[in-house]
């Protein structure tokens, strides 16, 4: 029954396509920083590679996401997953982006971005990151991933487990040990972008995110094995939503430590809060979904080997 289908496959294929893209994009630009293309004095080019490349890897978001979704048994139709994938956690992002922005031009800052430019990144997402999306979606149903064993017609029935077992408080735990792993990288990086000052140790960033994906890969599969210690089989969930919850330590944490490390905060304006706690929830989006999907993998991986020498009864 390990390989039964988890309920909302096509939900968790969604958030897993858009971890999955996103990674890509995070392990690129740390490759192109190591090598040394990116200068203090341009600061929006890696932004604006950023998003050139998360468009441009549409394509492994949707082969991802249908692989899994076909591996697993999918009743519905792949194109939802597919349309999912591409505006999903894109669409949330550019809502909360689009909302900031016009706070900003409503008080006239220079900081807002033009709508040309807004209008040019919409563009470049329904055009060009959609239908990468599909094409991927394509190659996806044709490589689905080689499952060991197939699941019984009856589900088995799970037995109780303890309260420290269920998955709400395995995400608080493990979410919290991934939080305090990345705990001084996270707020030495936030705390130069509050006094904007270029980050230029990129080669510190690499070792804190490899440090990161190992730890995601850790917890999602001791929970996992835990999981089976105790005779059941619906993991697909916890392996994506354990790592995941570190995410909302980073929502929760950031704002708490720049309140707490500048007190005098008194003549800030209310916009710069707003603009604060909009930006941090993208990036603790995106490090939910990176995350999620690094233990999904890396919990799917172990499974796959811990049954691919079992005899099934």
């Amino acid at each position: 029954d390990v390989f039964r289908a988890p309920p909302r496959l096509g939900f968790l294929a969604v958030l897993f396509g858009s971890g999955v893209q996103l990674l890509y994009v995070v392990a690129t630009q740390l490759g192109i920083a190591i090598l040394g293309f990116y200068s203090p004095s341009n600061r929006g080019a890696m932004l604006s590679v950023s998003l050139m490349l998360y468009v441009l890897y549409g394509g492994a978001a949707g082969y991802h996401a249908t692989k899994l979704y076909v591996s697993l048994g999918g009743r519905g139709p792949a194109r939802r997953v597919v349309l999912g994938t591409a505006l999903l956690v894109p669409g949330i992002m550019w809502v909360v982006f689009l909302i900031a922005n016009l706070a900003l031009a409503g008080k006239n800052s220079m900081g807002a971005v033009p709508f040309r430019t807004i209008f040019m990144l919409t563009f470049m997402w329904l055009v060009v990151d959609l239908p990468l999306c599909f094409l991927g979606a394509v190659f996806g149903r044709r490589n689905p991933i080689p499952l060991p064993q197939k699941p019984h017609m009856i589900p088995r029935i799970v037995p109780p487990k303890p309260w420290y077992l269920h998955r709400v408080v395995l995400c608080f735990t493990g979410g919290l040990v991934l939080h305090a792993l990345t705990f001084v990288q996270v707020y030495f990086i936030m705390s130069k972008l509050w006094l904007h000052q270029f980050i230029y140790m990129f080669g510190f960033l690499l070792l804190a995110t490899i440090s990161f994906v190992v730890g995601c890969a850790e917890i999602s599969i001791i929970c996992t094995y835990i999981t089976f210690a105790w005779e059941d089989w619906r993991w697909w969930w916890g392996a994506f939503l354990i790592p995941a919850a570190s995410g909302a330590y980073l929502f929760v944490g950031v704002p708490t430590f720049i309140f707490g490390a500048y007190q005098d905060l008194r003549n800030v304006p209310a916009i710069t809060y707003w603009m604060l706690v909009s930006y941090t929830g993208i990036a603790s989006m995106v490090m939910a979904v990176c995350a999620g999907a690094v233990g999904l993998v890396a919990s799917s991986s172990f499974v796959r080997l811990l049954y691919s020498s079992a005899k099934a009864d």
